[in-house]
């Protein structure tokens, strides 16, 4: 299956996009990109548009803030634009999302699975989501829990297998209880 897609234009595009990072952190963080930037643009336009021009694009990403991103994340997303702006069609989108899963896979060895968390669980609830992921994955995996702007009040954390715990649960959860309360 990895190999058909592997040759497919959607895994094309997929392979340029994993060719961008570096390394397994920054395939997960475009990954993600993708997945967040087509969650907003159904919510915009109520669907995927066949073709996105320049406008659209910078609009869309421009709602897009990884509040807890640092620099470090900035040249992805350039990459990540100039990809699009190049390809133009976002028809495949959905696609490509799947072909990139499937290459970070093959080369990481990575498992990626998004959870929905509320910003207001405690340490051992989500300790609790984990331990119940780890099992339905039967691998042993950490999480980091990060802002998902196409959820207005919600946390989304990300189940990653192989990778180091990245965010301090209580000093987000008292970081978005601060700015939901404003």
């Amino acid at each position: 299956m990895v190999l058909f897609i592997s040759v497919s234009k959607q895994g094309r595009y997929a392979k340029v996009l994993l060719d961008f990072c570096d390394n397994e952190i920054q395939a997960i963080e475009m990954y993600e990109t993708l997945r967040i930037l087509k969650s907003v643009l159904v919510k915009r336009y109520k669907r995927l548009p066949r073709f996105l021009n320049t406008e659209i694009l910078e609009s869309v990403l421009g709602s897009i803030v990884f509040k807890n991103a640092g620099d470090d994340h900035l040249p992805i997303l350039r990459k990540f634009i100039l990809f699009i702006n190049h390809a133009k069609r976002l028809e495949l989108l959905d696609k490509i999302i799947f072909a990139l899963q499937q290459l970070m896979v093959e080369k990481y060895n990575s498992v990626v699975a998004n959870v929905d968390v509320s910003p207001y669980m405690s340490k051992e609830q989500l300790s609790s989501i984990k331990q119940f992921v780890s099992s339905r994955l039967k691998k042993r995996v950490t999480y980091k829990v990060s802002i998902d702007p196409s959820k207005l009040m919600g946390f989304s954390m990300r189940i990653m297998h192989n990778l180091e715990i990245h965010a301090n649960f209580a000093h987000f959860i008292k970081r978005i209880k601060n700015e939901n309360c404003q």
